[in-house]
């Protein structure tokens, strides 16, 4: 599954408020949410956190804001037109899916 399907399926139509806690055993998957921030669990980061050595995340250097916007833009166009079910419905397709 393709970084931008799961990024348009679960994290764009959520609602505001709403928490999503996401645990992915991938390799090499970064990016795989397309999220602004990130954590890199290793060894040495996770006893950071036990220890309270980490208070935040780290900013994706590979975030797309553009692509953010045009889902945003293409649910508020939807909406528009026919309401909150087109506004999902055209965030999920966001990507010309």
């Amino acid at each position: 599954i393709r970084d931008d399907t799961i990024y348009e399926l679960l994290c764009a139509p959520l609602p505001e408020g709403c928490m999503l806690t996401v645990v992915m055993d991938c390799c090499h998957s970064g990016s795989i949410l397309d999220l602004p921030f990130e954590f890199a669990c290793t060894e040495g980061s996770s006893q950071q956190v036990h220890n309270g050595g980490i208070q935040s995340l780290q900013q994706n250097q590979d975030f797309n804001w553009g692509k953010v916007f045009k889902v945003a833009m293409n649910m508020y166009q939807a909406y528009q037109r026919g309401g909150a079910a087109a506004a999902m419905k055209a965030g999920m397709s966001a990507m010309g899916r």
